[in-house]
């Protein structure tokens, strides 16, 4: 398992190392494993999402509101 979880981190690494961009197809998807289970959480311009329209946002939009309810979730005052 440990074998696995540093390819993993060295995979997502390459994309900052090399100044790749996230495929646009699961975009999304990376971004949440990078920031939720990986806790790669970069502070400004942090996004390997591709502009798209105009002006690049720091995580994606998806990813925020997943990110949100899931901190709702395991808030502990909910009620």
């Amino acid at each position: 398992m440990i074998l696995l979880n540093n390819a993993i981190h060295t995979w997502f690494s390459s994309f900052y190392i090399f100044n790749l961009v996230y495929p646009e197809e699961c975009c999304a998807t990376l971004e949440f494993i990078q920031r939720a289970l990986l806790s790669i959480n970069p502070n400004e311009k942090g996004t390997k999402m591709a502009k798209r329209f105009g002006k690049r946002v720091s995580i994606h939009p998806k990813v925020l509101k997943l990110l949100n309810k899931l901190r709702d979730f395991n808030s502990p005052w909910q009620l």
